[in-house]
């Protein structure tokens, strides 16, 4: 029979969902309104791509998704099937993305511009891209960390008609950014090393059994169970730390990671 538990788990999920509801910073990059001259707008054009080279950080795709769908310029149930098979395909593709833990806002801005920009360099069909971006690969299965980009017309990522995907006519493209407030900043932001004791000690309740997002802590060492026991001890011993400052270092990048 399992022992008592201390349960921070709403507490978690309570911090979480203010977090991610309190959201980041959105805005949208397009094009020019004003008139300008065809040189004007190429000097605009190479400045911003010469902004975006100098300050996108390093990244790594390590997930990558082919969100495809048809075209539509109304609902779906108002076609009949010979006129979706004849219908266009929207490429649109997903990635996820690792960046640096100390990137700055305008860094990762770029960084994320980039990754879209080599995606439709590699294939010009492509009508929409979408990136997520992350520091630590073991959190790419939830919501993104750091940020996130769309390129998609009029910022509006159902925009794309049938024309637009035939005549890849892209006069209309935006990017939407929705960038996490915690990027550059330190206050709260846990060390490399909390960082590495965190993710060993959820891999080490997954092999007993918790997956990631178990939320039934022990009070202390002895209210485990055995097979706990055993496995988070591995990380006190890996790391010389006590029960309490791994406790305090799960609540502290849990709410940074979420933030």
């Amino acid at each position: 029979m399992k022992k008592p538990l201390l349960i921070i788990g709403g507490v978690i999920v309570l911090i979480i969902i203010v977090l991610i509801t309190s959201g980041g910073e959105k805005e949208e990059a397009g094009s020019e309104t004003s008139p300008l001259s065809q040189q004007q707008t190429i000097s605009i054009y190479q400045q911003q791509e010469q902004n975006i080279k100098a300050q996108a950080r390093e990244y790594t795709i390590v997930d990558e998704e082919d969100l495809s769908i048809k075209a539509l310029d109304k609902s779906l149930s108002s076609y009949t099937q010979e006129e979706l098979a004849q219908l266009p395909l929207n490429i649109r593709m997903e990635y996820r993305i690792i960046v640096p833990s100390d990137i700055e806002r305008d860094e990762l801005k770029a960084t994320l511009i980039k990754v879209v920009k080599e995606s439709i360099q590699e294939n010009q069909d492509i009508d929409e891209v979408v990136v997520f971006a992350y520091d630590n690969e073991s959190d790419m299965d939830g919501l993104y960390t750091f940020g996130k980009i769309e390129w998609c017309p009029n910022g509006d990522w159902a925009g794309v008609t049938s024309a637009i995907a035939l005549s890849n006519d892209r006069s209309s493209y935006k990017y939407v950014f929705d960038i996490k407030d915690k990027v550059g900043e330190e206050e709260g932001k846990p060390t490399a090393r909390e960082t590495e004791i965190y993710n060993l000690y959820w891999e080490k309740l997954d092999e007993a059994g918790n997956p990631r997002g178990y939320t039934n802590h022990p009070t202390n060492l002895e209210a485990s169970n055995e097979w706990e026991k055993t496995r988070i001890q591995q990380v006190l011993n890996t790391y010389d730390i006590s029960y309490d400052e791994l406790f305090d270092i799960v609540i502290k990048v849990s709410f940074w990671k979420f933030k």
